[in-house]
């Protein structure tokens, strides 16, 4: 169950389809690797390094047209601020479902 005694942070995640067009909106693009392998072997290895530190990591998928609409609406450049923010949003509403489906009477 996600969030259950561990501090869980989100990890932007990409698909490869949806990767170049991620890489074309971002306005730091240059701090993202040029290529989806690139990318996914790096993201692995934070992933790795995170769960190594006793962290629990959650992966969230950041979609295109999801993303820049989600940017809009908070007035946020696409960036990698943003894909953070976009990530550790994501886990708190994955951890506060958790938490009202534990209240939930069975």
């Amino acid at each position: 169950m996600i969030g259950a005694g561990r501090r869980v942070i989100g990890l932007p995640w990409y698909s490869r389809d949806d990767y170049p067009a991620i890489r074309s909106m971002m306005v730091d693009a240059h701090v993202l690797a040029s290529t989806y392998d690139q990318w996914r072997m790096a993201a692995e290895n934070n992933e790795r390094v995170a769960q190594e530190a006793g962290l629990e990591v959650m992966r969230v998928m950041i979609e295109p047209e999801e993303f820049a609409t989600w940017c809009a609406k908070r007035n946020l450049e696409p960036d990698s601020r943003a894909r953070s923010q976009r990530a550790q949003e994501a886990v708190q509403e994955a951890v506060q479902e958790a938490v009202q489906e534990r209240q939930q009477p069975e």
